[in-house]
């Protein structure tokens, strides 16, 4: 059964341990589900190898990206704003990878940092609530900067060779500078209203879950970019 507990002042209990409030408190869930953290047979069986794969996968881009960069450094000939717009791109993929890999292999069970969790007697690690999290807060804002600024590049990419191709009369030094700036700075527009309502509404664990559909502030932008 789910429960929450009445204080001595007539307030329902919050998750932080204050006063409480008379009509919202923490209703506790826990009791609704399966405790038992019984990993499928399957899933057991190929995590390990769906893990180096995907290490495998973004290493290799990784890789492969840093020498297309060096190339296009290297070779003064290949230095134009086309080329420009490209290594950008290849920046946006860059960060992403990045990102993808400390997550993967910082994380623990991909949750959180080890210094965000505890581990119970069984096992099993469940988080610290003594403690703000702002580390792994941190890393999760710049993962998801990190998820919009590759898409918006993407998007920028397709603008720039549009452009190119069906604009007649058309002032490339000072686009260019546009769009490099919308490129990089364009994702703060929905990442700060995310930022603010996880703060206000939603400040617990690591960011990474979506109790509500905050996350359509920065996933609607993401989907507009690919439309």
């Amino acid at each position: 059964f789910a429960t929450r507990l009445c204080l001595l002042n007539g307030n329902w209990s919050p998750r932080d341990g204050s006063d409480g409030n008379i009509t919202k408190g923490w209703t506790n869930f826990s009791e609704c589900f399966d405790r038992s953290g019984e990993v499928p047979t399957f899933v057991r069986e190929h995590m390990q190898t769906w893990r180096i794969i995907y290490n495998v996968g973004y290493s290799t881009s990784l890789f492969s990206l840093l020498v297309a960069i060096f190339i296009m450094i290297y070779f003064r000939k290949l230095h134009n704003h086309r080329n420009t717009i490209h290594n950008n791109l290849f920046i946006s993929f860059i960060l992403r990878a990045t990102v993808c890999l400390l997550r993967d292999n910082l994380f623990i069970q991909g949750v959180a940092f080890e210094s965000d969790l505890v581990k119970n007697e069984d096992g099993h690690f469940y988080f610290n609530e003594n403690i703000t999290h702002w580390q792994c807060k941190l890393f999760y804002t710049f993962f998801y900067y990190s998820l919009l600024a590759n898409y918006t590049w993407i998007l920028v990419e397709g603008l720039y060779i549009h452009a190119l191709l069906f604009w007649s009369v058309f002032n490339k030094k000072h686009n260019f500078y546009c769009y490099i700036s919308f490129g990089w700075l364009s994702p703060f527009f929905f990442l700060v209203p995310w930022i603010i309502v996880r703060i206000v509404y939603e400040n617990y664990f690591c960011w990474n879950t979506h109790p509500t559909s905050s996350y359509w502030i920065f996933r609607s932008a993401i989907m507009a970019s690919i439309i």
